[in-house]
């Protein structure tokens, strides 16, 4: 086996480590925390990596109201013990990685991008009058 080879095999079984360790986490998030800092906020995994040394899984979240951002960061934060343990009920996996939270907002510019090419598409409504 050529040495890209294994780089190659690596890459898709760190994706498929971070893949589920992101749905775990997911899981573990849609079954609650019991913080009142998150009470009427949506939080949604938007992304996930893990450091090279495998030892940390960044996350990047969307939080919904946007202006609860930085109390649902000091939350998961104050979580991370528990969530690790809820993701260990869903993953199997020999080391858990610590969790580093961080805002995310590749979901808003998404649906900003969306709405946009949707105005694009449509016809205005000047158009057609004289």
């Amino acid at each position: 086996m050529r040495r890209h080879d294994h780089d190659r095999e690596q890459d898709f079984s760190t994706d498929r480590v971070v893949s589920a360790l992101r749905r775990a986490l997911q899981q573990t998030l849609s079954e609650g925390l019991s913080d009142p800092r998150l009470d009427d906020t949506l939080v949604t995994v938007a992304s996930a990596s893990l450091s090279t040394d495998g030892q940390a899984l960044r996350v990047g979240v969307s939080v919904l109201p946007e202006r609860s951002g930085t109390r649902a960061l000091d939350a998961l934060r104050h979580a991370a013990g528990h969530l690790k343990e809820g993701m260990a009920r869903h993953v199997e996996i020999r080391r858990m990685p610590r969790l580093e939270f961080e805002l995310d907002d590749s979901l808003k510019r998404q649906a900003e991008m969306d709405s946009r090419l949707t105005e694009l598409r449509s016809p205005t409504s000047t158009e057609g009058t004289p």
